[in-house]
């Protein structure tokens, strides 16, 4: 059986070809692709030589899977832990602490309606029957993550033609309506202008505040990368009580962080908070990064160290 050695960590062929099938659920676009070609890269070349032929048929499956499988998203938990079974436990260590269950809790529907039960009565028959909620597919365009959408996207159907049941049916897709409008944030003390659905409005004023929606509300609900990194930021400030908002007035700074400490988490945390898997690597390489020592500077502190050693033992003789 091939292994692939990643790290301190050793996976079987079958492995790797059970993590390549997970990962194909959610590679699609150009960023996930340069992402796992950054994975395969740097996992291939470690397969040991002489089972090199069964590795390479699961790169080769992975390959056409992340080309042929079209991910409208994915989970950052679900992918970090395939990419520590890859890649090594590093990276799934520095983020695992802020990755909550809000990043496993599934999102709430918004195009439609849950049951709520597992069975009910046929009108018809009388007989008990099994029912599933199955939610609608919805599709996030990249607008909908330089804005707040509040987990409404585009949905991808049908429609007849001149509304005749007995015509050909004809593709259509819904999109929300969308709005600019101008938020306030106490945390960062700027104004903002993002797009917005009549949803997010709506959620925000449950929220009682701009502030509070963006810092309540779970990953899977957000669905945006401007409202991650909004909470990034914010969270950042808090676990920092940064002196720099309202430096003239300490008494309003004090009350605005004592109004939002329940969110607080530790620095460390906050810095991984809504970050994508690319930027997760990055920041990682860039923390384990080690700028090289010129070797005279290793020998000139050697040279120092044997001279110091022979100066005390001349003065102990």
């Amino acid at each position: 059986m091939a292994a692939v050695k990643t790290g301190v960590w050793t996976h079987s062929a079958r492995e790797t070809g059970d993590a390549a099938q997970t990962w194909s659920r959610f590679c699609g676009d150009k960023d996930k692709a340069r992402t796992f070609a950054w994975i395969q890269d740097h996992t291939w070349h470690e397969c040991e030589k002489k089972n090199a032929g069964t590795c390479k048929r699961h790169w080769q499956h992975l390959t056409r899977s992340c080309e042929t499988h079209s991910g409208t998203g994915f989970s950052l938990s679900v992918t970090l832990a395939l990419l520590a079974h890859l890649e090594g436990a590093r990276l799934l260590h520095q983020v695992s602490s802020s990755l909550d269950v809000q990043d496993d809790t599934p999102p709430t529907p918004v195009h439609w309606r849950p049951l709520g039960v597992r069975y009910r009565r046929n009108p018809r028959t009388g007989e008990r029957e099994r029912v599933q909620d199955v939610p609608v597919p919805v599709y996030l365009p990249p607008a909908a993550h330089e804005g707040l959408w509040g987990g409404e996207g585009w949905i991808r159907g049908f429609r007849y033609a001149r509304n005749d049941k007995l015509s050909t049916r004809l593709p259509k897709t819904w999109k929300p309506q969308l709005f600019e409008r101008q938020f306030y944030s106490e945390i960062l003390d700027a104004t903002l202008t993002i797009t917005v659905t009549m949803r997010t409005l709506d959620l925000i004023d449950q929220a009682y505040g701009f502030d509070f929606y963006i810092l309540k509300t779970p990953k899977a609900d957000m669905c945006s990368k401007l409202g991650m990194d909004l909470k990034r930021t914010m969270l950042l400030r808090l676990a920092r009580r940064d002196p720099k908002l309202h430096p003239d007035d300490p008494a309003r700074r004090e009350a605005i962080y004592n109004k939002y400490q329940e969110f607080a988490i530790p620095e460390e945390e906050a810095e991984w908070v809504g970050l994508s898997l690319e930027e997760a690597i990055e920041k990682q390489r860039l923390l384990e990064k080690k700028d090289p020592v010129p070797l005279f500077k290793v020998y000139a502190e050697e040279l120092v160290n044997q001279l110091k050693e022979q100066e005390l033992q001349k003065q102990q003789k």
